[in-house]
């Protein structure tokens, strides 16, 4: 079962409701997304659900007193005006709300159909108009009588009507009634501007809609603020939920006799098939059919926006997330098997040894070996960040490393001359105050060379408890100052960047 998880700010979380299975099934229950920090605070769906009955409620209360205006008793007139006011800012309040909220998702979270709305507003506003519902109130005793407009008069005269308890009559009650008939024509025009408001948002909305269509920047920037959000509040406990579940399979009866990676393939292949092919909203599936793609599902998303929710986006970045962490556990698994190149006694797995390839371009320019003692400082930094195998005889392997990778020539005893000094220890450990075999002169000159390799690598791997020398605690400057992987092409860098994840163990489920 996949729940979201409660987040501390903006449109902060998705609450599931009880989900019968992970994934899958897990569509056919909507999860509630809330719009603020606390649990008590407004959620998406009570957020639609009010918008639709304040409108509803003052379409209502405004055709009430449009129909009823001119039968009215003064006081009444101003109790309706003032109703409706307050009814109007409840949903000039609303859609302030859901306008703000629009930024956020390409789909619609209003859940009106808005030109309709919109309809229904300007043709009651325009009926009370006619109505006269815009001028002061005025109140003519008889047929024949002269109106009165001063609110003292007008109340004094509805008291002689006897429509009023005498209880009704006292200081407060009149000066109320008198404040409510005196302040109607200020409540209307304040009314009129409200729902003017409303309609200029409802205008915008529309105009959201048909520009996210037209727009591809603005699709992504929507898409990304979407995926931000899920990230930021539902992914953290969506990711511990499949953990469970990962976890769960693989002690489940059923599997008895598979491998890991059997029953992880078995399940990745059925969320699959549960979100794309096997999904009900075709235009849902579609877009989890092309979730590498963020232009494309910008694209379906802005198309397809009538029959998607604000639950479907999170769906979509739930499968994708899931996917991808089901993926990359089991590419990990593979990354991490030691790895055949060199005799297999070189790097310390298959991740080891891709990241060092990668590496070529960065190494070259920094470090270079136009000094061939270079070499030994490159070997000592790999050997230090556990690249390479510290106990293994390997400095031929690495020197026909450097030569099939880097298309340098060097030997095993240019690589292993200048760490013989080292005297047991590792470079890392050595500087000024711990030279061990080497002078002062000399850890001054190799610390340089060193440092800049050592850090391209750390720059990547970004281990911060190794036990090493306080220098190589920060970045060497240079390395610090520039993108050193600026010759990668980007799915080189992602992929630079992956396998240090992987070598972190980030990347693995269990």
């Amino acid at each position: 079962m996949l729940q979201g998880q409660r987040g501390a700010d903006g449109l902060s979380s998705f609450l599931d409701k009880s989900l019968p299975e992970l994934f899958g099934a897990g569509r056919q229950v909507q999860p509630v997304l809330t719009l603020y920090k606390n649990d008590n605070d407004m959620t998406l769906e009570y957020l639609q659900e009010q918008l639709n009955n304040s409108l509803d409620h003052f379409v209502s209360l405004g055709e009430v007193l449009n129909v009823s205006y001119s039968k009215l008793w003064p006081t009444e007139r101003g109790m309706l005006m003032y109703s409706l006011l307050m009814a109007g800012r409840r949903l000039g309040s609303l859609m302030a709300e859901a306008h703000r909220l629009q930024k956020k998702f390409i789909t619609d979270v209003t859940g009106l159909e808005l030109i309709e709305a919109r309809g229904r507003l300007m043709n009651l506003m325009s009926y009370l108009d006619q109505g006269e519902c815009d001028l002061d109130i005025a109140y003519s005793p008889s047929e024949h009588s002269e109106p009165i407009f001063d609110p003292g008069e007008i109340v004094s005269e509805e008291n002689l009507g006897n429509l009023f308890p005498a209880k009704e009559q006292s200081r407060d009650y009149v000066n109320a009634r008198r404040l409510l008939i005196e302040s109607s024509r200020i409540n209307y025009a304040e009314l009129d501007e409200c729902i003017k408001k409303v309609n200029g948002r409802i205008d915008d909305l529309l105009a959201d809609a048909k520009s996210l269509k037209r727009n591809k920047e603005q699709r992504v920037v929507r898409y990304e603020a979407m995926e931000n959000h899920y990230m930021k509040t539902l992914w953290r406990e969506d990711r511990e939920q499949l953990i469970v579940r990962v976890r769960g399979e693989l002690q489940d009866e059923d599997n008895k006799g598979k491998d890991e990676m059997q029953i992880m393939q078995a399940l990745h292949q059925d969320i699959l098939s549960e979100y794309t092919v096997g999904n009900d909203n075709k235009t849902l599936a579609l877009i989890n059919m092309n979730r590498s793609d963020k232009e494309a599902c910008a694209k379906l998303m802005a198309e397809g926006r009538d029959s998607l929710s604000c639950y479907d986006m999170m769906d979509h970045f739930r499968f994708r997330e899931s996917d991808k962490l089901l993926a990359n556990h089991m590419n990990s698994r593979y990354l991490l098997m030691p790895c055949e190149e060199y005799q297999g006694k070189l790097f310390c797995n298959k991740a080891a040894y891709e990241l060092a390839k990668l590496m070529h371009s960065a190494i070259a320019a920094y470090v270079g070996f136009d000094k061939k003692l270079n070499a030994a400082f490159l070997f000592a930094a790999m050997r230090d960040l556990g690249l390479i195998f510290d106990e293994e005889n390997n400095a031929t392997l690495m020197a026909d490393f450097i030569k099939d990778e880097y298309g340098e020539d060097t030997s095993a005893d240019t690589i292993t001359k200048p760490l013989r000094k080292c005297a047991g220890k590792k470079f890392c450990m050595l500087d000024e105050n711990n030279t061990r075999d080497f002078t002062t002169k000399e850890i001054e000159k190799y610390k340089d060379p060193y440092w800049r390799c050592f850090s391209i690598i750390n720059k990547v791997l970004d281990i911060g408890d190794l036990e090493c020398a306080d220098y190589l605690r920060e970045l060497h400057p240079t390395i610090a100052a520039n993108d050193v992987f600026d010759e990668l092409d980007e799915n080189d860098k992602k992929r630079l960047y992956f396998l240090a994840s992987v070598l972190r163990g980030e990347t693995l489920i269990t």
